[in-house]
């Protein structure tokens, strides 16, 4: 169903109970702001992750808390003091014998924290009847969330809380805007006024946090892995970073970009701000103090909501607006349904805005030009700081000419490049084979995120290996870079191999190269085995994949070739595989991945690994009676030994006509791996099947990634992010081949998926085959996840040659339900 459905009993009644926005007097719409209106003052905001539902605050007594529908544009009165509400933990909050008064109920800042399945616990400040923290419980998995109050910590005499926060051992920290003997005008004019106070579970108190006071101590919010919190100073509109070990010095700061950012609060892994514009004309400039009294800001100011990088401290602009009439003192920001919901300590109602298009991916050209053109990229990402990252290319030179007339003559190949490109590809990627260089590895290194990136050649080339295609690269637990490509002879038999090189300071040097699969390494071929030497066997299609866990290193050959007879010579597919435990140095015995009894069809079709163990996937052309099975069929292969020997299974539900394209495995959860498929009919899409079993059982087959009006989609590429959130990207084709790119995500690690979102900004046409190595260079991309964004590149001809772009999409602009 499209749009905002209700596909229960329960949620109709539950709605039925719920005010409309639309159908109150005064609360249509003023200068693209959309109103839900009865939220006195919902000075905080709250949205519970993956859900239509925001938690608002009011901020003045008996306001209390609001639940509000986001796609219903409704909110209800949601604490109403009932005995299904009432569940004291008396032990745990041992400060309060009675919940808050309904009617006094001064709902100030707020803050949600996740305890697992669907269950979260709502921290409250309150100002009606007692200075305190309320704690509630809360449910999200029915169809509407449910809370139930458990206690309060009171705060010490004297002081009000502001905002509250939360570390998941039940450590609460609250800020206080002024302590006794100041006022509002001391933080304005820059004095310290405030403070951060915490209470661990054993304290019987709140203590202040030395070196966190602060000019108006405000917004509140802790890192996700517990080590650090942010504070807002509201009179200076700055952020400031504290380490929870010690906050007697800041460890970072920042001054917001023209706006007085309020509350901060982490969305569904962005952490979002929003305050008043602070220089604001309309208004007579910056906030003033007279006659030692501050501006109390009831004229209307603009607003600003931005997204903070807590690492980086760098701003991103979600939304920004001018004055307007019937809505001031903008608070805070959620996102929900590609809508952006403000918060407010004045007014009487709740606003939201479209969320502007440019916040969902960014993308621009990151390798290639009209000389050497770019293709088959991908990219990793150090998982100890996300603002490292490589990215490799194929990059090879746009169109050989006659230049090489003599070489290509001596080939039989010259002819190709004298007749009508438009009738002649054929022996196009032969031809570039026999040129030194006309195909490099060109990598590209950032430290800032992508703000900017060193392009350079890989240090892989020499001696008798000219020319180098293919390229891989990875990033190992403690952030070594490797990058790699098949280094190749362009004379002689053209022989080469599948190799890596190492750099322990992120790009700035690298080793020297090691041998994954070699033509020139048959000695370390298992016994039994028979790999076909030449052409492009036994390394071609080379990835790697690393297992976090163990840190070992798995080179593959995923278009290897076996001999099945030596005169005359005959051979059919077979994939290598072999490991490293030293970072990469030295790899190991190759072995297959089949088997004489599941002997492989055609290239394998996906590795992962995790946990100690490696996972590959591949078409069989046979398998034993007992398996039975028709072949052609998918095969499962789990190996705990390193490749060294594999279980093998027939994949019952995936048939070789709707075929498996990818495998990942995730790093969160030990033997979990999804598997991705293609189906072309009725409609072209992608599907995904999870196993939590090491593939011994796997779900059902789910809708993971389609595109309107797209004629086929091809190329995908499916990954884990360190949280176990699956992300999956695809070129989607159109009747006239033209493409773009898209993606989409799964939160519940690859059982619901986002809608699909477009991460190219256009349309790219087709490539010139006579200017691209025959299309030689254009098979793969990349999609790979850190814990907040996605980060994509791919082959794209929009700049009037074939070049790799680079996309990047956080984690929070993926939506759910409109699909």
């Amino acid at each position: 169903m499209i749009g905002r459905p209700m596909n229960s009993l329960l949620l109709t009644i539950a709605l039925c109970m719920l005010g409309s926005a639309g159908a109150r007097a005064g609360c249509a719409p003023v200068d693209g702001l959309h109103f839900v209106c009865g939220v006195a003052h919902p000075e905080d905001l709250a949205r519970i992750p993956g859900t239509r539902w925001l938690i608002a605050s009011g901020f003045e007594n008996g306001a209390g808390l609001k639940l509000v529908d986001t796609r219903a544009d409704a909110m209800r009165f949601w604490y109403r003091g009932l005995p299904s509400q009432i569940r004291p933990d008396p032990r745990s909050f041992p400060d309060c014998a009675a919940s808050p008064d309904v009617k006094l109920f001064n709902a100030h800042g707020i803050s949600l924290r996740a305890e697992g399945d669907g269950r979260y616990r709502l921290y409250v400040v309150n100002h009606g009847g007692r200075e305190s923290i309320e704690v509630f419980d809360v449910d999200a998995r029915g169809a509407v969330p449910t809370l139930a109050w458990k206690g309060c910590v009171l705060m010490p005499s004297s002081l009000a809380a502001n905002s509250v926060a939360s570390f998941a051992d039940g450590t609460i920290l609250a800020t206080v805007l002024t302590r006794p003997g100041f006022t509002y005008a001391d933080f304005v004019n820059g004095r310290n006024t405030g403070g951060v106070y915490e209470r661990r579970p054993q304290d019987r108190g709140f203590h202040l946090l030395p070196g966190t006071e602060l000019p108006g101590d405000n917004g509140l919010e802790t890192s996700r892995d517990g080590r650090e919190f942010y504070v807002v100073a509201y009179g200076t509109h700055s952020i400031y970073v504290y380490a929870r070990r010690d906050t007697r010095t800041p460890l970072r700061r920042v001054v917001a970009p023209g706006f007085m950012p309020d509350n901060i609060h982490w969305d569904d892994g962005r952490l979002l701000t929003a305050g008043m514009v602070y220089d604001e004309p309309a208004c007579g400039g910056v906030r003033k103090v007279i006659g030692g009294v501050a501006d109390p800001m009831r004229c209307h100011r603009g607003y600003v909501a931005a997204q903070l990088d807590p690492h980086t401290m760098k701003f991103t602009i979600l939304a920004f607006g001018p004055p307007n009439p019937a809505y001031n003192g903008v608070t805070i920001a959620a996102i929900a349904g590609g809508e952006i919901w403000l918060g407010s300590y004045q007014s009487g109602r709740l606003a939201y805005r479209t969320l502007p298009e440019d916040a969902g991916s960014d993308e621009y050209l990151l390798m290639g030009s009209a000389t050497r053109g770019a293709g088959e990229p991908m990219i990793a990402v150090d998982p100890t700081n996300p603002n490292d990252m490589i990215a490799v290319s194929m990059a090879s030179v746009q169109h050989l000419g006659t230049a090489d007339s003599t070489l290509l003559e001596a080939r039989g190949y010259a002819a190709i490049f004298n007749a009508d490109p438009r009738q002649h590809f054929d022996g196009l990627t032969d031809a570039y084979h026999g040129v030194p260089r006309s195909t490099i590895t060109q990598l590209a290194v950032t430290h800032d995120g992508g703000d900017h990136w060193k392009i350079g050649e890989l240090p892989i080339l020499g001696g008798t290996f000219t020319r180098c295609p293919d390229p891989f690269a990875a990033v190992l637990p403690d952030g070594t870079f490797l990058a790699g490509c098949e280094p190749r002879e362009t004379g002689g038999q053209f022989f080469g191999k599948s190799a890596v090189v190492v750099s322990h300071d992120h790009g700035d040097s690298w080793s020297s190269p090691t041998d994954i699969i070699s033509s020139y390494g048959a000695a370390r071929f298992a016994p039994g085995l028979a790999p076909r030497i030449g052409g492009n066997s036994p390394w071609d299609r080379p990835f790697l994949a690393v297992d976090d866990s163990t840190g070992v290193i798995y080179g593959v050959a995923e278009g290897g070739e076996t001999l099945v007879s030596v005169r005359p010579e005959k051979s059919r597919w077979e994939s290598f595989i072999t490991a490293s435990t030293d970072g990469g140095r030295r790899f190991g015995m190759i072995h297959a991945w089949d088997s004489k009894d599941f002997p492989e069809l055609s290239r394998g079709a996906g590795v992962a690994a995790a946990h100690g163990a490696v996972a590959v996937v591949y078409v069989a052309s046979s398998a034993p009676a007992s398996a039975g099975a028709a072949c052609p069929c998918t095969v499962f292969g789990l190996s705990r030994d390193q490749g060294v020997t594999f279980a093998r299974h027939v994949l019952a539900g995936a048939p070789v006509a709707d075929p498996v394209v990818g495998l990942a495995a995730d790093p969160t959860s030990a033997g979990r791996f999804a598997l991705l498929r293609y189906v072309a009919k009725p409609s072209p899409e992608y599907q995904v099947a999870v196993s939590d079993d090491y593939g011994r059982t796997w779900s059902g087959f789910v809708p993971a990634g389609r595109t309107p009006r797209a004629a086929n989609l091809t190329k995908p590429w499916i990954s884990y992010s360190p949280a176990g959130v699956l992300g999956l990207m695809w070129r989607a084709i159109y009747p006239d081949r033209n493409y773009d790119i898209w993606s989409s995500i799964s939160k519940d690690f690859g059982h619901v998926f986002s809608d699909s979102l477009r991460v190219s900004h256009g349309v790219s046409p087709v490539a010139n085959r006579y200017r691209n190595d025959g299309l030689f260079g254009d098979d793969i991309q990349d999609l790979v996840l850190d814990k907040d964004t996605a980060h994509l590149v791919w082959g794209d001809s929009r700049a009037g040659f074939q070049g790799v772009w680079y996309g990047s999409v956080p984690l929070w602009a993926y939506e759910f339900g409109k699909r």
